[in-house]
């Protein structure tokens, strides 16, 4: 009996750090992908595609609003090139992260976003909020990179305004 209770608290040992470590992690990931989403946002409203573009793995897909899927990061760069040349310009980009989940070498985080752009010449100032998936493969290196993206927004263009 002596054995077992030895056994059942090491047990219980064990399982309370695998979790606390796991939520160390957790928490230190998360503010990694926070701080990694502010880096992100700064680029976008800045245009600086190049940034933008240090954060996807080359085999990356994205999935965006009201468009086709993109495949690697070179459709990534051609859908972002089409948006310099279009007359919207972000003006402000918030992430907000609402949960994180790590498995290995993957990372899945599920937030909502709120942003603001300028569209039109004279421009109209234009806000659009919504949600998004994010999934991040560590890479060789040790390095994190966006693996796959999807968002959309909340906003339902054909609905009739009241």
């Amino acid at each position: 009996m002596k054995k077992l209770s030895t056994v059942l608290l090491i047990s219980i040992l064990l399982t309370a750090t695998a979790n606390l470590y796991s939520q160390t992690t957790k928490d230190e990931m998360l503010k990694k992908v926070e701080e990694w989403n502010k880096q992100f946002s700064a680029a976008m409203i800045a245009g600086d595609k190049a940034k933008m573009l240090s954060f996807y793995a080359n085999d990356a897909y994205s999935l965006p609003s009201y468009s086709p899927m993109l495949v690697g990061k070179k459709a990534i760069e051609n859908s972002m090139n089409m948006d310099e040349n279009s007359d919207m310009k972000i003006t402000s980009f918030k992430f907000n992260t609402k949960d994180l989940w790590i498995s290995g070498d993957q990372m899945c985080e599920v937030g909502t976003y709120d942003l603001s752009m300028s569209v039109g010449n004279p421009a109209k100032t234009t806000n659009d909020h919504g949600k998004y998936l994010t999934i991040y493969q560590k890479q060789k290196d040790g390095s994190w990179k966006i693996r796959a993206d999807m968002w959309n927004t909340d906003l339902n263009p054909f609905a009739s305004s009241q």
